[in-house]
């Protein structure tokens, strides 16, 4: 049994002991009675998408007649993600997006960014990024933010006027960071423990799941610490998660 729990016998001194008997205990009881199991923390979740998006150049729809009929549902998802990779995958690993803070500023600096710029840096301490620019290869990608912002500023405003979501969840903004793993989406016929991010023993294969398909939706008081530099298009505006927002305040603003 203690193989199940621990790797090695160093790992009997690990301090998050606790998490992974409780999260293994979980598992087991799971089995045979529940197909699939993941674990959310309050700040970090997989978002059940249903629309593969590109971000921001995939957004492109018309956006005075835009229609996201929204209506998420994990096992739903589950289905479309076994759809694609088949029914015998262990499980299915998400990455890593943060959704940063101070996303009004780096906003502006996207949107205001010139041809002669190399680079926009993040540093607002413990979390300081620099995001690379190069204007042969991202303009394209910037013009596509460039296009979104009235339809964002009008969201934007709504959802904050309502006074009923938390200000760091009115954000469409985030940034890959690879720092550690997300969280996933275990079939408990094929995991046989896990951790609270991925899965140690499977049967099976395992899948990480494209960026452009699914990722985890992960909220801070504070930003992640963090000293990285990416490429600008490793940040991430989601259309799709923004009008879920809408949608969950829409109702009392009648």
């Amino acid at each position: 049994m203690k193989e199940i729990f621990f790797n090695n016998l160093s790992d009997y001194f690990v301090n998050n002991l606790h998490e992974r008997m409780c999260t293994n205990n979980c598992l087991l009881e799971s089995k045979y009675e529940y197909e699939y199991l993941t674990n959310y923390d309050f700040d970090e979740f997989v978002f059940p998408r249903n629309f593969m998006t590109n971000h921001v150049k995939q957004s492109d729809y018309d956006l005075e007649n835009i229609d996201l009929t929204l209506n998420n549902n994990i096992m739903d998802y589950i289905s479309k993600l076994n759809k694609k990779y088949g029914k015998n995958i262990s499980y299915y690993a998400f990455e890593n997006v943060l959704f940063l803070n101070e996303h009004a500023f780096l906003n502006k600096k996207i949107v205001n960014l010139e041809k002669n710029e190399t680079s926009i840096e993040y540093k607002f301490p413990p979390c300081n990024l620099v995001y690379k620019f190069d204007s042969r290869n991202d303009s394209e990608w910037v013009n596509a933010v460039r296009k979104i912002q009235p339809y964002v500023s009008g969201l934007n405003e709504t959802i904050k006027k309502s006074e009923i979501l938390n200000y760091k969840l009115n954000n469409l903004v985030g940034s890959l960071v690879n720092n550690r793993d997300g969280k996933s989406i275990y079939n408990t016929n094929f995991t046989e423990s896990l951790n609270q991010h991925f899965a140690w023993t499977t049967t099976k294969n395992s899948i990480k799941v494209p960026i452009d398909f699914g990722y985890v939706s992960h909220f801070r008081d504070r930003d992640l610490v963090i000293n990285k530099t990416f490429d600008l298009a490793q940040v991430y505006y989601d259309i799709e998660y923004y009008n879920f927002l809408y949608k969950l305040i829409s109702n009392n603003l009648l």
